[in-house]
Formats: structure tokens, sequence, C-alpha cells
């Protein structure tokens, strides 16, 4: 046992060993971003490192068109391009594959494509909603439920009209169109949750995927002009799902602060530069990995 009385220094570091830890969300707009935008295969690499280096809840939000090249093309980690996409006109648009570090489908990238990705640590949710993909794929669909409901949009499944959102499967819907894909993963105590919305798209780029052999059930194989819609067929403003789902988050956590983060703080190269497992890496159409160099993708951090 020690003597004397404690200094001012040893009260204030025991105070704060018994203090709770505060709930915070960092917020990365990098949608934002316009002058110097951050490509998806960038955005992919920095919320891994989030995810497997870092233990602090974020929200990343990002409009895929911004930064050059597109399209592109993300796989899933099992993903192969011979059998997701059409290889010869991937070839032949020259355009760039990048395999991601989670599960889920295949995604063309273009100027109407959304990413919003929320990754953070188990504790933040009830542990019934982390318990694996389905479960937080559930909890997530009430989030997007509850904010598209502030945005205007009709979730209420009696109604079952052709703007109605749902959640079927892994996809999000309105009516029986997706217009948004989702992917997770999760270790012992993290998790992340991406999702690509179609705001917008064109018909042409939709052409570089295949329709798949293992695909949702109420997809019922039909062609991607049949079976997609975009989000602004329903919605004005493009910024309101995103301001809607981080208002939610606040709401239904009770977040003790939001703290906003611009894409060159320090803190975003600090992250990238932790030792950490890289699963992410662009492929070629047979599905080989390839240096890091072989496509001109926009760069924001080292």
């Amino acid at each position: 046992m020690f003597a004397g009385r404690a200094g001012k220094t040893d009260i204030e570091l025991e105070i704060r060993i018994r203090m709770p830890r505060q709930q915070l969300l960092h917020v990365l707009r990098l949608d934002r971003a316009k002058l110097n935008p951050v490509h998806i295969f960038e955005q992919l690499r920095l919320e891994e490192a989030l995810y497997r280096a870092n233990d602090d809840n974020w929200i990343v939000v990002n409009d895929g068109g911004n930064a050059i090249p597109h399209p592109s093309v993300v796989l899933g980690i099992s993903g192969k391009p011979t059998v997701m996409c059409d290889v010869s006109r991937v070839e032949r648009e020259s355009v760039p594959l990048f395999r991601r570090f989670t599960g889920g489908g295949t995604v063309v990238v273009g100027r109407g494509t959304t990413f919003i990705s929320l990754i953070g640590n188990k504790s933040m949710l009830p542990p019934k909603d982390t318990r694996g993909p389905r479960e937080l794929m559930r909890w997530s669909g009430k989030w997007y439920s509850n904010a598209l409901e502030e945005c205007g949009v009709d979730v209420k499944s009696m109604n079952n009209d052709e703007h109605t959102f749902a959640l079927r499967e892994n996809d999000y819907v309105l009516g029986n169109r997706k217009f948004a894909g989702n992917a997770q993963g999760l270790s012992r105590t993290r998790f992340v949750h991406h999702t690509s919305v179609l705001w917008n798209y064109k018909k042409q780029d939709m052409k570089l995927l295949q329709n798949p052999t293992k695909q949702p059930e109420y997809r019922a194989k039909r062609e991607h002009e049949d079976f997609l819609i975009p989000l602004s067929e329903t919605m004005s403003n493009r910024e309101s799902l995103p301001n809607a789902l981080i208002a939610e988050l606040s709401k239904s956590i009770h977040f003790d602060e939001l703290i906003e983060i611009d894409p060159d703080d320090s803190i975003i190269q600090n992250i990238l530069l932790q030792d950490h497992h890289k699963s992410n890496t662009y492929v070629n159409t047979e599905n080989e990995k390839i240096p890091n160099w072989s496509f001109n993708v926009q760069k924001r951090w080292l």
C-alpha cells in the first residue's frame, strides 16, 4: 500500500478509469469533397483500416461517381469476374475491377452511386443485432426504414405500392425493385455494414454485369433494367437520405457526441498507417491479384 496523500494527477487518472467510455460517432462526409474526391477503391481501403485497426464508431458517406475512373466494378471477397461480369465488355472498355474485404454481391460504380458505411463496435448495438449478418441486416432495415420515412418515402408494407420501401433478403427495395445492396463484415468486437445506393445509374453501365446464376428469389431472373430502380424516382434531394440516417443513428443510439471529421485530417492518414490485415485488392478478369498501379485511380491518401 502506498503511503501519503494522492496527488491531483492520480485522482484525475482514477476518475478517468472509473468513468464509462463516451459513445461517440465519427462522421466522415467524403461526398462533400468535390475538389479532391475519393474513389470507392480508396474508400474501401480506408474502411478496412477503420474496421481492423481502429476502435471508434464511424459513418462514412461518399458519392462514388465524383472520382475517376468510372465506371468501376467492385466484387465481394468471393466474387469471380467470370461469373459476375461480362468479361469481354470489361476488357474492351478497360473497366477496373476491385475485390473488397467483405462478402456480398458485385457493384457497378458510376456517377449516380452513393455509398453509406457504418463501422463500429458491436457494443453500440444490442447483442441480438450483431450475432451474425442476418441479424445485422434486419437491424439495418429498421434503421433505413425510419430514415426513409423521415424523407417522405412510403414504408408501410401493407400499401404494397411500387415505391414502398422493404428489406428483401440483403437488398433494399421499392416495391419489388432494388435500389440498394448491402454487405457486412463481423469480427469478435467490430462490425461493418456498407450500402451502395443507386440514386441514379446509366443502363449502359449495368451491361458490365451478368445476370448471375445465384440471385435473390424475388429477382426472378429479371434483367437489370426490370430489376433496378433509382432512388431519385421517389426522392428529390440526394443528401436527404445520408442526413436522415445520421440523425436516426443519433436519436436511436444516443451518442454522446457526433464528431465531423475532415477527409484531410491527420487522423485518417494515421489510421491507414496502422499495421493491419489488408484484403482489398485489384484483380484482373481471371480474378488474379494485380498491382495497385495497374489503374489510374485518383489517390487521396498515401
